[in-house]
């Protein structure tokens, strides 16, 4: 019974997490654009959004190697 109330209670938590997450990036991401388009004039806008977009692509390939790193350490130890 414990094991079940505390299942439930961490699938319930990570879901409002998640969707908390999903709020704020709807949040963020237009608030980022908008500032970018704002600060900067024509000539440069082009090279700041292209900084922007391989800011945010090294991030997740950062995320994504730091992730299947300890998975497989995990994986590999038996843990």
């Amino acid at each position: 019974m414990v094991k079940s109330a505390l299942r439930n209670w961490l699938i319930t938590s990570m879901a409002v997490t998640a969707a908390l997450n999903g709020l704020g990036l709807a949040l963020q991401i237009p608030t980022i654009y908008t500032f970018v388009a704002d600060s900067f004039d024509g000539t440069s806008r082009g090279v700041v959004f292209g900084l922007l977009m391989v800011a945010g692509m090294v991030g997740t390939i950062e995320a994504e190697w730091r992730n299947a790193a300890s998975l497989a350490r995990a994986f590999f130890s038996g843990e």
